[in-house]
């Protein structure tokens, strides 16, 4: 079965890590979130 391509970015994390919600979803919202706000810590 093909995959349509993602026309937004929810689309494609909907494809690449599930729907909003799910466990999925949920870490990786989590890992790019700490990855963000160490990115900060760099610049200071």
């Amino acid at each position: 079965m093909m995959t349509k391509n993602p026309k937004t970015i929810n689309e494609l994390f909907d494809q690449k890590y599930g729907k909003k919600g799910s466990k999925g979803r949920s870490d990786f919202e989590q890992k790019a979130e700490d990855y963000m706000v160490a990115e900060c810590f760099i610049f200071f």
